[in-house]
């Protein structure tokens, strides 16, 4: 029997990579609720395609509420994966709104996966997000080793009320595999650095000494009192190569 029709080749491939696409039809096991805000909730919306409304709270709703979609630790910086997400959002009030499209992180906790008043992310942690701050307007890429940072904004406005496809690739170098390169895509183009004349790509080298376990997640956080917020979720996943 040749290669290409030995069904054994679906099952070996699948034996090779780690898999979850969550075509948000449904809420699943795989991903749970990261909220500050007791009524902040996910629920699948009766639209087409499938579709996760992730919103902050309507209930008395605070300024800096959040609410997540979170897996279990499942990547690590060491073999190649890639992290989807396509969502949208209108925020609610201006651009008060605080917006994860796509990330990974280890150990997530509440108020520091995107700090309070605009702050981004935490100043230490292992990961990377494509994601807006509070009074913020373009979209920003960052990945994190340890307290090491690499942040730069992209020339992508972050105001579409359209739905909008997020990627980050991990890759690592060719030197040993103690260098690894993440780099970043918005509705399938790479992201450039915003004001760069020549439209210079955001790619990130990153050591991989210490890496540890990270979390995909992607949601939303006021940046208002009063103004409850709500991101759509039509996917979201991952693809990982084992060890």
């Amino acid at each position: 029997m040749s290669d290409g029709l030995d069904p054994l080749n679906s099952i070996n491939a699948r034996r090779r990579t780690y898999t979850h696409f969550d075509d948000c039809d449904g809420l699943g096991t795989v991903f749970t609720d990261l909220k500050q805000n007791s009524s902040g909730a996910t629920a699948v919306l009766d639209e087409a395609d499938g579709v996760v409304e992730v919103a902050t709270g309507a209930t008395t709703p605070l300024d800096n509420d959040e609410c997540y979609r979170e897996s279990a630790e499942v990547l690590k910086f060491e073999n190649s994966f890639k992290v989807v997400s396509r969502i949208k959002f209108t925020e609610a009030n201006t651009d008060d709104a605080n917006v994860l499209a796509i990330g990974f992180q280890n150990a997530p906790v509440l108020a520091t996966v995107l700090g309070d008043a605009g702050a981004g992310p935490r100043g230490t942690y292992y990961g990377a997000m494509i994601y807006k701050v509070d009074g913020g307007t373009k979209w920003v890429c960052q990945t994190s080793v340890g307290s090491t940072q690499l942040t730069d904004t992209t020339d992508v406005l972050s105001t579409s009320a359209d739905f909008v496809d997020f990627e980050i690739e991990f890759q690592p170098t060719e030197n040993g595999g103690t260098y690894g390169e993440v780099s970043f895509k918005i509705d399938g183009v790479h992201c450039t650095i915003d004001g760069s004349n020549t439209g210079e790509r955001i790619k990130h080298e990153i050591a991989l000494a210490s890496a540890t376990e990270m979390a995909v997640l992607s949601g939303i956080k006021c940046g208002a009192a009063t103004q409850e917020e709500v991101l759509k979720m039509d996917y979201i996943g991952w693809q990982a190569y084992r060890s």
